[in-house]
């Protein structure tokens, strides 16, 4: 059980970075001396007034953590977010379908969040969990708020940088830069399994495909170890769309999921 919790909680300590990072800008360039890293934040700076996004997230987790069994996963996220400063939990809205894939096995299921509230259509039940303080510190408001918002991408977290072309890669020293950007998710329930993962993480790669001075993808490599077993993970993030507006569709009977407490310290999405 601590392992499943732990490699759930790498994945949405994943997708939350990345999304984070693709999503929202940077104010200043931290070193001129430093051309992919400013080139990158010029970038990202023109699209931190985006509030929507259309992503698609394919994506490979294998080690001995999990058995020597290779793991795929597929995902479309859509967001929508209230303007940047003016976070509300409550206004905040996500679909996401996802699909996961080993030994020729696959899981589909689809998770909403809407009116503060997050819906889970998967494995043939459906319900619905109040985002509060009892899902753990992800999706505590003011650590979403801290998301939403992130505005700065500091050189001393960046191992290394470079450009080729349309393509810009950056190292990142990933416990450092999680623990000063997202430093209140280490106050919450789930402090010592968020430590203890940030600790195994050996190497974090990132690519970004830029063009047309917009992010256009992003490829993350990742090595790292859980309970002393190691784990590899290779993502590819398709941005289908970054716009300042944009809908989320969600199922009509989302009124009638069963509310239901969510186990403590659960992931961003109430599992």
């Amino acid at each position: 059980m601590k392992k499943i919790k732990s490699k759930t909680l790498v994945l949405s300590l994943i997708v939350v970075m990345t999304f984070a990072l693709a999503s929202c800008g940077n104010k200043t360039a931290s070193d001129p001396k430093e051309d992919a890293l400013s080139k990158l934040n010029a970038v990202m700076e023109k699209g931190s007034q985006n509030t929507y996004a259309d992503i698609n997230v394919d994506g490979t987790i294998e080690g001995s953590a999990f058995q020597g069994v290779s793991v795929k996963y597929k995902m479309n996220i859509k967001s929508k977010a209230p303007a940047p400063g003016k976070f509300d939990i409550k206004k905040h809205q996500v679909a996401i379908n996802m699909e996961m894939i080993a030994k020729a096995q696959s899981i589909k299921g689809k998770v909403y969040m809407k009116d503060g509230y997050t819906y889970t259509d998967m494995l043939g039940k459906k319900f619905k969990v109040k985002i509060d303080k009892s899902m753990g510190s992800f999706m505590h408001p003011t650590n979403m708020s801290n998301l939403s918002q992130l505005s700065k991408l500091d050189k001393e977290y960046v191992k290394e940088a470079s450009a080729d072309g349309d393509k810009i890669s950056v190292s990142l020293d990933y416990g450092k830069f999680f623990s000063s950007y997202f430093g209140d998710m280490l106050k919450g329930k789930d402090e010592k399994n968020i430590k203890e993962a940030l600790k195994g993480v050996k190497t974090f790669k990132m690519v970004f495909t830029v063009k047309d001075d917009e992010v256009k993808a992003v490829n993350m490599t990742m090595k790292m170890s859980i309970d002393g077993e190691d784990m590899k993970m290779n993502m590819d993030f398709k941005y289908n769309k970054l716009a300042k507006d944009g809908k989320v569709s969600f199922p009509s009977d989302l009124s009638s999921y069963p509310a239901m407490a969510a186990p403590a310290g659960s992931s961003p999405l109430g599992m």
